[in-house]
């Protein structure tokens, strides 16, 4: 019931979302050039998105192995009076989900009034020091240093979407989005079983958050090559402002 609940509430809300919304887009789209993306050619823009392509995987194996890898971690390294058993391992699991999703909030705040691409590495770079904590971590700093990890890791999110779109060709936002997803959650998906493999063959998670704080040190390595994209703030009285349709 745990996955079917969950799955029928997806399900009735993409039915709403098809009733509530239009089947078509007569929204316009502004045709004023991107002060940043004038600046683009097309050996910067394939440069790019082969940068990002890197970046998203090893981000998209974050996100799936510690979301996967979470309650089992809490359910052997943390003992707290009151989260006993699987209703108290999953309460602190949700705890740390629910602080991490405000992420999405900093990370976008953060994205509006600073360098899009330093945003993205200094979101990366904080993930290495926690990842190499929380493989020492037990118990209640454990938690703080979890939810702290899945803080940074939603607040690096705002920042990844504006750069795919920053990079992308006008036309393209829905392939670009739709490439992001299936790299952030298809191949990404294979640090599932990777997780499990760590676990097994060592017994712990100390290693696993090794594995983390190495894929964060990629995407910082990948991201520091990612070309300049023009001026990274435009004022809201200038900036084109694309209205996203339905696909997107």
């Amino acid at each position: 019931m745990a996955f079917v609940v969950p799955g029928l509430v997806c399900v009735a809300t993409g039915i709403l979302f098809l009733v509530f919304t239009d089947a078509e887009d007569n929204r316009t789209v502004s045709k004023k050039p991107d002060a940043a993306k004038a600046t683009l050619d097309r050996h910067q823009i394939i440069r790019a998105f082969t940068i990002l392509a890197m970046t998203m995987t090893c981000a998209g194996f974050i996100a799936q192995g510690f979301l996967v890898a979470l309650p089992k971690i809490f359910s052997e390294r943390v003992a707290l009076a009151g989260f006993e058993g699987i209703t108290g391992t999953s309460s602190l699991v949700t705890l740390a989900l629910l602080v991490g999703a405000s992420g999405q909030l900093l990370g976008g705040r953060l994205a509006e009034h600073y360098s899009i691409k330093y945003v993205y590495l200094f979101m990366y770079v904080l993930m290495i020091p926690l990842a190499v904590a929380s493989a020492y971590l037990v118990g209640a700093p454990l938690v703080v240093a979890a939810a702290s990890f899945q803080l940074v890791l939603a607040s690096s999110l705002p920042a990844e979407n504006c750069l795919v779109a920053r990079f992308c060709p006008d036309g393209w936002h829905a392939r670009a989005y739709g490439a992001k997803f299936v790299l952030a959650l298809g191949v990404a998906s294979l640090a599932v079983p990777i997780t499990g493999l760590i676990r097994d063959s060592t017994g712990g998670f100390f290693w696993f958050f090794v594995a983390l704080a190495g894929c964060a040190a990629l995407v910082v390595c990948f991201a520091l090559f990612l070309p300049r994209a023009g001026p990274e703030a435009v004022s809201k009285s200038e900036a084109a402002i694309p209205v996203a349709g339905p696909a997107e």
